[in-house]
């Protein structure tokens, strides 16, 4: 009876191991929802980079993203908005439901929540992602730790 005993007590710290490792980080997770889709660069230009006579910066990107893939989660320092111009994106906002936005229309980005924006339609997205920020400002702050290395997307010449 004893090797039927080691054999289960192997088979329960398995599954121990294997439950623990398909755990859901709480740091790709926003309200709850699990985020869908793959952290990926979307392809950007810089549009508009003008000082506003407030001496605020006007920032205005075009931004592709890829079907099938999303932003890390990050936060605004100042609030945006990015508007859809053609696909599908789903942005789900700290203390929001998520909120989907197609071709012509657009969604706010408030200052200081965390966000991610998902491209959840069947094509590419083409965005116009709009920012009034204090001139010089950071347009955004990735906080999903295993994505750092995308914290460099959104910054403007000059910056």
């Amino acid at each position: 009876m004893k090797p039927y005993l080691t054999v289960l007590i192997a088979l329960l710290i398995y599954s121990a191991h294997i439950f623990a490792s398909t755990e859901i980080k709480t740091d790709e997770v926003i309200n709850g929802y699990t985020l869908p889709a793959e952290v990926a660069r979307a392809a950007e230009s810089l549009l508009l980079n003008q000082q506003h006579p407030s001496g605020n910066d006007i920032v205005i990107m075009k931004t592709i993203r890829l079907m099938g893939t999303r932003t890390p989660i990050h936060q605004h320092p100042s609030s945006g908005t990015t508007c859809v111009i053609s696909g599908e994106m789903t942005l789900y906002l700290e203390d929001a439901p998520p909120q989907k936005a197609i071709a012509g229309t657009c969604y706010a980005m408030p200052a200081d929540k965390k966000m991610a924006g998902v491209n959840s339609g069947t094509s590419d997205a083409v965005m116009l992602d709009i920012f009034f920020t204090p001139k010089g400002g950071e347009l955004w702050t990735v906080v999903e730790p295993r994505h750092q290395n995308l914290q460099d997307q959104f910054v403007p010449p000059n910056r």
